[in-house]
């Protein structure tokens, strides 16, 4: 593989996406954080902003106009279906966003691309991308990192875990729509020398940085 590639990155909440997608920055990658392109797409002006209010009403709105994200993600968070109608509304955006700020990095000679994305494979971006890195972890571990991350109780950071597709189904899915040599899977369940030593393995073999 050589410059100029996408590299997908994601895993669910407590893989350590963030770690890695860091790791990956100081070897050159340009780094595309999909949590902000969706906070983003949400400020109010934005096209997503009026969909979510028309879907939810004005009950998630703050005082200021804008969309109370904490409210609404513990509506979806209780509520599936409600879950899947955000989630198609907030995909269309941050596809769009992606690849804008895509093109615009390779144009200007960014070596590779990397999409940090805990949605990748539910927007269907993963197919997309040249080669992509599914982190995993055990439930306990993930667990553990979100409360310690995110300063929230246990049984909080479990219902997110709950509301987020399995592992092993998101590995189906890549398995199913692109080559196996363009999947890689790092078990992120110790200290961050093992993740780096797993991210490195990952670029030497695609001939990056």
């Amino acid at each position: 593989m050589t410059g100029g590639s996408i590299i997908g990155l994601t895993g669910n909440s407590g893989a350590g996406k963030g770690e890695a997608a860091l790791f990956m920055k100081r070897h050159g990658a340009y780094v595309i954080d999909a949590d902000v392109l969706a906070h983003e797409s949400m400020k109010r002006g934005e096209p997503a902003y009026g969909s979510i209010a028309r879907l939810f009403g004005e009950s998630v709105l703050g005082p200021d106009g804008e969309i109370n994200r904490k409210l609404l993600g513990t509506i979806v968070y209780h509520d599936a279906k409600k879950k899947g109608l955000l989630e198609s509304i907030i995909h269309v955006e941050v596809k769009r966003k992606t690849d804008q700020i895509t093109n615009d990095a390779l144009s200007n000679a960014a070596p590779f691309v990397v999409w940090d994305a805990p949605l990748l494979i539910e927007a269907g971006m993963h197919k997309m991308c040249d080669a992509v890195i599914l982190l995993t972890a055990p439930f306990e571990v993930k667990l553990s990192r979100i409360v310690t991350r995110d300063n929230i109780s246990g049984n909080q950071a479990a219902l997110r875990l709950h509301n987020q597709r399995d592992e092993a189904k998101l590995l189906d899915i890549l398995k199913r729509d692109i080559a196996p040599q363009r999947i890689f899977i790092i078990d992120n369940d110790a200290g961050l020398g093992k993740l780096h030593e797993g991210i490195s393995r990952v670029l030497r073999s695609l001939d990056l940085p």
